[in-house]
């Protein structure tokens, strides 16, 4: 059974005999599934349903990357990625092409998501377009982007403002920007925490087994499909804190302090992501240089979407119900103060009176 995606040029094909597998994997990224062509892909996968063959890695080979969740190791441009038993992954870098082993589909299934997001960003970021781990929404095709720090509650925060009519969804988890600024449809299954959601019917959800945490609810972007957002221009840019209340309460912010916070969250956290990054695709000197190049771009984009938006700092408190109350009324004053702006003709006074 195949698969083929294609993400803003970067074309991925999927091979498995998996049909739960291949159908799991269509439902997460179905926005981007393209009919089957001659044309040939930018990346390779075939995931098995078979034992980690540990025997492939070569002997003597030295560990690139360690972390609590697999163990990496590399030989030239070949990478092999151990899950702690529960799956194995062999990538090519050069060919662009991998093989992903687990006995579980589950875990199968999440590995091949994962593997095309790492390698889809990282070819599409060599074309000029960025992921940030940013929820990006948008109302009357303007977007507005909210930055917070990883466990925050993007996704709980997206259930809700998706709950009215005048917000649709750019991206729950990953927002990709071009270096024009421009904000790009990124929508996948929404994986919320704390079990099903009551409001959703049960054959729109399924549960699966994630590498970090514990098993996730996964809910079908197909649900939402009239509140897909197309792309748009920036409009307001909100850096989100965490606060024990029942009332959120929202902040103007200089652009300047916009701009550090966002450092620490968009840049630096993304520098230490990456050296914990499950396949280490380049050597120690390149990749130095490669993250540093990286950072430079990745900056440059932030500024940019801090001069054509408007920023603001959200305090969300533990009610998220309250908390898209407060920003929709919000945002719906900002729509009706740049329309108000927007229907206002400028005044121009002659010189001679």
């Amino acid at each position: 059974m195949n698969l083929e995606f294609d993400f803003y040029g970067i074309k991925v094909k999927v091979t498995c005999e998996n049909s739960t597998v291949m159908n799991s994997l269509r439902r997460d990224y179905e926005y981007f599934v393209s009919e089957g062509s001659d044309d040939s892909a930018h990346l390779y996968l075939e995931a098995l349903e078979q034992p980690p063959p540990y025997h492939l890695i070569p002997q003597g080979t030295e560990a690139s990357s360690i972390s609590m969740f697999c163990t990496s190791y590399r030989k030239d441009d070949h990478v092999y990625t151990d899950y702690q038993g529960r799956g194995f992954l062999i990538l090519d870098l050069e060919g662009e092409n991998g093989k992903i082993y687990s006995t579980n589909d589950s875990f199968l299934t999440t590995l091949l998501r994962r593997t095309i997001l790492t390698r889809v960003s990282d070819l599409l970021s060599a074309k000029g377009i960025y992921k940030f781990s940013w929820l990006s929404m948008s109302v009357n095709g303007l977007a507005i982007i909210f930055s917070m720090l990883p466990g925050g509650g993007k996704t709980s925060l997206a259930l809700e403002l998706l709950k009215t009519s005048e917000f649709k969804i750019l991206s729950d988890t990953y927002t990709f920007i071009t270096r024009t600024g421009e904000i790009l449809p990124f929508p996948r299954n929404l994986h919320p925490r704390g079990g099903m959601v009551s409001e959703i019917p049960q054959d729109r959800q399924q549960l699966f087994d994630n590498t970090r945490y514990e098993p996730r609810v996964m809910i079908d972007i197909d649900h939402f499909r009239d509140q897909l957002s197309s792309s748009c221009k920036p409009f307001l840019l909100a850096v989100c804190k965490r606060i024990f209340s029942e009332e959120p309460r929202i902040e103007k912010l200089p652009k300047w302090r916009s701009f550090l916070l966002l450092y620490r969250q968009a840049l630096v956290k993304y520098e230490l992501y990456e050296s914990i990054n499950d396949q280490e695709t380049s050597e120690k000197e390149k990749s130095r240089f490669r993250k540093h190049l990286t950072s430079a771009k990745r900056a440059l984009i932030v500024i940019k979407l801090l001069y054509k938006s408007e920023t603001y700092l959200f305090y969300l408190g533990v009610n998220n119900s309250r908390n898209a109350k407060a920003i929709n009324t919000f945002m719906r004053e900002k729509i009706q103060q740049k329309d108000r702006n927007e229907a206002t003709p400028e005044l121009h006074i002659s010189p001679h009176n």
